[in-house]
């Protein structure tokens, strides 16, 4: 008897691409290498299938285009080449789409840029190594459980903020930003959502310890910028920037002229030689999940499998 659901169907009927035109030819080629080369990949303005995927670049477009385009189709799948989701209309896609990110994409470049800040402060700011140095990190995904293990394993003692309280593989964990004001770096690794915005506000900067460096490679409304400036110039404070309210900050701007404040222009994410490999991988190892029907990494909303929607 035929299997009604056969269990190595693709997940998806074809992938619709909203990216810019350079980065759209590039992923199109990749994708076909990678998962099918007969796979139909529409994008842009063409009209994509239904259940199709929408793998697009939020960050690229304003809301209304995003919108626009979730509402253009029956989408199946729809996969953010980001690892942040602040600036996608979640609310817009229907119950029982898959929402999924890259979420491990951006991992290793994001920590390489958290471990040169790092020592680049203790070696040329404070004349030591990171070796016993108490260093916290706030945020638990990806990007932190890979900060919390480099620095744990060079010798820091490493404090993870950690919502849930649970376990982490190396240093120690605590539920409350306020165990970490005698920190001597704190590192921002965790997404912008209601409860994380403005975690590190007025109250915090006063109280934590004279010369603490901040560093963010998350997003800048996660620290009350103001209050940043005004205490790094009253007590002291240090900070690596690389993402800022608003982006780029105006040339004029009073945290550009800051000594101890030092800002790149969100190029953490940057490394190596190949700009799509990772987000690929990620994309890959999503669409192998879905096709065997299992529940995805990555997902920001649960779907259903294509069993789920035959009706069986």
């Amino acid at each position: 008897m035929e299997d009604k659901f056969p269990f190595m169907e693709e997940p998806v009927r074809s992938i619709h691409l909203l990216f810019p035109e350079a980065d759209r030819i590039a992923i199109s080629a990749r994708l076909r290498f990678v998962l099918d080369p007969r796979i139909r990949i529409t994008s842009g303005e063409e009209t994509p299938e239904a259940d199709s995927c929408l793998f697009l670049a939020p960050h690229e477009f304003d809301l209304s285009t995003q919108v626009r385009h979730l509402r253009s189709a029956s989408w199946k799948w729809v996969h953010l080449s980001t690892a942040g989701y602040d600036f996608f209309p979640l609310e817009e896609v229907p119950v029982g789409t898959w929402v999924t990110r890259s979420w491990k994409a951006y991992a290793e470049p994001l920590a390489e840029y958290v471990l040169r800040a790092v020592l680049r402060h203790a070696h040329s700011n404070l004349g030591t190594g990171i070796r016993g140095q108490r260093i916290g990190v706030v945020g638990y995904g990806e990007v932190g459980r890979l900060v919390t293990e480099l620095l744990h394993k060079l010798g820091a003692k490493v404090t993870v903020l950690r919502k849930s309280g649970g376990p982490v593989e190396f240093g120690e964990v605590t539920p409350s930003k306020w165990d970490l004001l005698d920190m001597t770096q704190l590192v921002l690794t965790l997404p912008l959502n209601r409860e994380s915005e403005n975690i590190l506000g007025r109250e915090f900067l006063a109280s934590c310890s004279s010369e603490m460096h901040l560093v963010n490679v998350s997003r800048g409304e996660l620290i009350d910028q103001e209050a940043l400036l005004e205490f790094a110039r009253s007590k002291g404070l240090w900070a690596t920037l690389d993402v800022t309210v608003p982006e780029p900050l105006p040339p004029r701007h009073p945290l550009r002229f800051e000594e101890r404040i030092l800002i790149s222009e969100h190029v953490a994410w940057s490394s190596g030689s190949d700009p799509y490999g990772a987000i690929l991988e990620d994309f890959t190892q999503i669409w192998e999940c879905l096709k065997a029907e299992m529940d995805p990494p990555g997902c920001l909303r649960k779907g259903e499998f294509r069993h789920q929607v035959s009706g069986a």
